[in-house]
């Protein structure tokens, strides 16, 4: 006598209701953790630009006369910290791979004389 020993339909139904679950459960916990390090990326890109600014200003104070009173502010282009030696030319936004040079620095003089620094895509007007 032949024994056919196989799988049953409900054995089979079992094991992919069970895979169906785990792909439930892992697919968006994987996906956020993708977001979640997409935006580690994107600010540690623009605190590496904020802090190439931060050199520069420092070092260029009599450059930016206008960061002596309260609310005064200074633009400082990209282009400038690459050619100064503060940036590499070829650093992109890891986000969506745009080039360092579409970017500015916008420095101001808060209320304590403290420098806040705001980043800034080049083509973008504020209104």
């Amino acid at each position: 006598m032949k024994n056919n020993r196989g799988f049953t339909l409900v054995e089979l139904i079992a094991v992919m209701t069970l895979l169906a679950a785990i792909i439930l459960v892992t697919v968006p916990v994987i996906i956020n953790t993708i977001k979640k390090n997409d935006d580690k990326l994107g600010e540690n890109f623009e605190k590496s630009l904020k802090q190439a600014a931060e050199l520069y200003v420092e070092r260029n104070r009599d450059v930016f006369p206008d960061l002596n009173n309260i609310g005064g502010t200074a633009e400082v282009s990209t282009d400038t910290l690459i050619k100064e030696g503060y940036l590499k030319q070829d650093l992109e936004n890891p986000i969506d791979n745009s080039s360092v040079l579409n970017y500015k620095i916008i420095v101001e003089v808060g209320n304590d004389n403290i420098f806040i620094y705001r980043v800034e895509r080049e083509n973008e007007e504020n209104n």
